[in-house]
């Protein structure tokens, strides 16, 4: 080891890692001391074969602490792998970890949760959870990825709320299994139809019917965020996959170009709304 063994890491990255990085950090609602901490203890005894130099043609200066613990187990790594330079080690694993999809980065910083999520669910055993600061037991089915790559979703049955729900992976902050609390709401069917059909709003098997105006139409071609998925069309009649909550999301930037007809607790919802609106200008 040619290098003081110290706490302090200060390194030079590309302009491209850091705004990740910072990204990060606000995405997960993490200091970056946390980000990157959590980043080293991941890669850090991992073999990294990069196929060409990171080139710092254009580069930031990065620095962090390693915490205690970290430090342990860097003093440990040191003394089993050749580490030349200590900036350009650290240069690498960020590197590798930046050029992860999301919802990969976000499994590197909760990797201890997802380690137990999974343990849970091949045992088929219940979990207590803190999310939102709060406990909940649940019955985790599936660690499942949003369509579009950016986040994990833990699929399971919620004791509390007595259904299904999906629960994002960064707002649950402590993870215990119940070993002697087996699955009690287990449908494997139903399961497997939710998993292959994901939707972070649980829209599978559910149904809202609407009335889109020409103009309605386009928006729904080109309103792509929270988008329900089109099933039947009859004249201006559409009917879409869809929960109550995504309705409740999507539909309200349509304002007088969609008319919810069914089911009618949604179109209920909507009606009030637009009342309570109504009134705001009268």
């Amino acid at each position: 080891m040619s290098f003081e063994l110290d706490p302090k890491v200060r390194v030079n990255v590309p302009e491209f890692l850091n705004e990740i990085i910072n990204g990060d950090v606000e995405t997960f609602n993490l200091p970056k001391n946390r980000l990157c901490n959590e980043i080293f203890r991941y890669y850090g005894d991992k073999k990294i074969k990069l196929d060409s130099e990171i080139s710092l043609e254009n580069f930031k200066v990065l620095q962090f602490t390693l915490n205690q613990d970290n430090l342990d187990y860097f003093a440990a790594i040191c003394d089993s792998i050749k580490i030349d330079t200590k900036a350009e080690y650290f240069r690498r694993l960020l590197y590798v970890y930046c050029n992860q999809p999301r919802f990969m980065r976000e499994q590197v910083i909760y990797y201890s949760s997802c380690l137990l999520i999974k343990e849970a669910i091949h045992f088929k055993l219940k979990l207590k959870i803190r999310y939102k600061d709060e406990y909940r037991i649940i019955e985790p089915y599936a660690l499942v990825k949003s369509d579009g790559e950016t986040r994990n979703y833990v699929l399971c049955y919620c004791n509390k709320r007595q259904e299904y729900a999906n629960y994002r992976l960064a707002h649950i902050k402590a993870v215990s299994i119940l070993r002697d609390q087996p699955y009690e709401h287990y449908d494997e069917a139903y399961v497997n139809g939710l998993k292959n059909n994901f939707d972070a709003f649980m829209s599978f098997g559910k149904q809202v019917k609407v009335r889109l105006t020409g103009d309605g139409i386009k928006m729904y071609q080109k309103n792509i965020t929270h988008r329900p998925k089109l099933i039947i069309q009859e004249n201006d009649v559409y009917t879409f996959e869809c929960s109550l909550l995504k309705a409740q999301l999507y539909f309200p930037q349509f304002m007088n170009n969609a008319e919810i007809l069914e089911p009618i607790e949604l179109r209920t919802w909507f009606k009030d709304k637009y009342t309570r609106v109504s009134e705001l200008y009268k």
